[in-house]
């Protein structure tokens, strides 16, 4: 974002990064925009072991969730790579 675009944007948002460099002429998918969704659904819940009303954050997640989240992140990176 910040070679192709010369500037940085603040968030932690993939679905907000995703729409920036959409409106910024790169060929970003809705399925991809989707995927930024779901990616950031697991952004704070992960990191904080008070995010959940019980229970230790792993504790409600399951491998097939992170193999997902792998996935998805690969897809989201190899658009970022594609687009350098």
């Amino acid at each position: 974002m910040i070679k192709r675009l010369n500037r940085y944007e603040h968030t932690h948002s993939v679905r907000e990064l995703l729409e920036i460099l959409r409106d910024n002429g790169v060929d970003v998918s809705d399925e991809l925009i989707r995927i930024g969704d779901e990616l950031d659904r697991y952004y704070v819940p992960t990191q904080y072991p008070n995010a959940w009303p019980s229970g230790a954050p792993h504790g409600h997640y399951t491998e097939e969730d992170a193999r997902g989240a792998i996935d998805y992140a690969n897809r989201v990176v190899d658009l970022v790579k594609s687009s350098v």
